[in-house]
């Protein structure tokens, strides 16, 4: 029975070639988004970038220049928004829209004082 070991050596192929990733959390606003996002190699860049389409295709462009093959995983608290439309154009990029009151509720699990930081 090989079997067991031929399905372990098709999942670590499977592991091995998955595309790179930067792990990005957005605090979006009105004019100005926080990010803070997490490298392949383990780098956190936090910066900001204002909510005009130029400015977010630079922000988008040197993240991809830093990792050329990577897909830019934004965690951002909406899921609609000029931010998002653009977000939404780029091939790269992939959005996992977070539900504000479930942030909410894990924000409160860990800042007792009601902190949002």
């Amino acid at each position: 029975m090989n079997q067991p070991h031929d399905n372990a050596n098709a999942l670590q192929e499977q592991t091995t070639s998955l595309p790179e990733s930067i792990l990005i959390g957005i605090d979006w606003a009105a004019n100005e988004h926080e990010f803070c996002a997490a490298m392949p190699d383990g780098t956190i860049i936090r910066g900001a970038f204002k909510q005009k389409r130029s400015a977010i295709d630079q922000w988008i462009a040197e993240l991809s220049a830093i990792a050329p093959n990577a897909k830019l995983d934004v965690c951002i608290e909406t899921s609609t928004g000029g931010l998002i439309n653009a977000l939404m154009e780029c091939p790269q990029v992939r959005i996992f829209p977070v539900n504000p009151l479930a942030l909410s509720n894990y924000r409160k699990a860990f800042a007792i004082g009601g902190g949002k930081n």
